[in-house]
């Protein structure tokens, strides 16, 4: 993987040009999909495992807390023993769609995109049915 922009790469500084994102985390692992939203990146892997790095709510790790290195996303029982087939990331939120078709989101919930009625949901949570 190689981004260029603060928190993408995995640190706090400004780059010009692309830099490859190396951590131990994600050593053997096939990243399937990527996608960046204006604050965070959501990485899909090929055995349907969701990493994610830069502002808090977004990643989904239940702490809300901005990580600068990639980190699973916690599986809610909602999602657990899905395949998940693609993944999007918003402004400061993140959705993965199923193979099935349902769709599960997280983040910040202010103008309603999670489809849930409570503001700045950080639980990973089924939207549709």
């Amino acid at each position: 993987m190689f981004t260029f922009l603060t928190y993408q790469v995995g640190d706090t500084i400004t780059r010009s040009e692309p830099t490859q994102i190396v951590t131990k985390l994600l050593t053997n692992t096939t990243i399937q999909q990527l996608a960046a939203g204006p604050t965070h990146v959501i990485a899909l892997t090929t055995d349907s495992r969701i990493f994610s790095w830069g502002a808090g709510l977004a990643i989904g790790d239940g702490t809300g807390i901005d990580r600068t290195v990639p980190t699973e996303t916690i599986i809610s029982d909602a999602m657990s023993g899905k395949k998940i087939i693609a993944v999007a990331a918003g402004d400061s939120y993140s959705v993965a769609l199923s193979s099935v078709g349902l769709v599960y989101a997280w983040g910040k919930n202010t103008q309603g995109q999670l489809y849930v009625n409570i503001p700045h949901t950080n639980n990973v949570e089924a939207i549709h049915q």
